[in-house]
């Protein structure tokens, strides 16, 4: 029996883990649940969140995968009708953001992997924490530069200072300054 891998509408990449790992017999499975699109008060985002989840699909199935896109009126609906259809041995995903989430997914029997849009997962955050009498983001910020030798010189800081939240906190200047352009991505054809 094959394996699935469930897809959420905000983790379109295939860029991350275990995209590079999955086997082509794994089938993707992605649902664009009513509750989640209805509950939306901005048409204008509900419709692109849908675009960007079909485009994805479609540029899953190019890569040789099975997508299985579904329409249903909530999650436990949709992945009750996946199962029914592709009977898969065990359906996998990139954990959720979000308490709620995760705690449905985990009740519906999804098997959890760590999110791999963040570079700290929610256990090794937990632990870096728990020890500590007060836990503040300077903290985390100084732990997760030296974990990731990220902006260090040795065992310091590079440029001799931890943060700049100082000099984040000038006021912008009366005439709006100058700012860039932003930034686009080319759409492809």
């Amino acid at each position: 029996m094959p394996e699935s891998f469930l897809v959420l509408g905000d983790q379109l990449s295939t860029e991350v883990a275990p995209w590079p790992t999955l086997s082509r017999d794994t089938i993707i499975v992605m649902i664009e649940a009513d509750v989640l699109l209805t509950a939306a008060r901005h048409r204008t985002r509900t419709a692109l969140y849908l675009a960007a989840m079909r485009h994805f699909a479609e540029e899953v199935r190019s890569l040789g995968f099975v997508v299985d896109l579904r329409q249903a009126h909530n999650f436990e609906e949709g992945l009750a009708a996946h199962r029914a259809a592709f009977s898969p041995s065990l359906i996998r995903m990139n954990q959720p953001r979000g308490r709620r989430a995760t705690t449905l997914f985990q009740r519906l029997g999804i098997a959890m992997l760590d999110d791999p849009f963040y570079l700290t997962s929610v256990d090794d955050f937990r632990r870096m924490v728990s020890g500590a009498r007060v836990s503040t983001m300077e903290q985390f910020y100084r732990q997760q530069r030296r974990r990731l030798d990220v902006l260090m010189e040795g065992d310091q800081p590079m440029g001799g200072r931890w943060n700049y939240d100082d000099d984040n906190r000038l006021p912008l200047p009366k005439n709006g300054g100058e700012w860039p352009a932003p930034w686009s991505r080319p759409l492809s054809a």
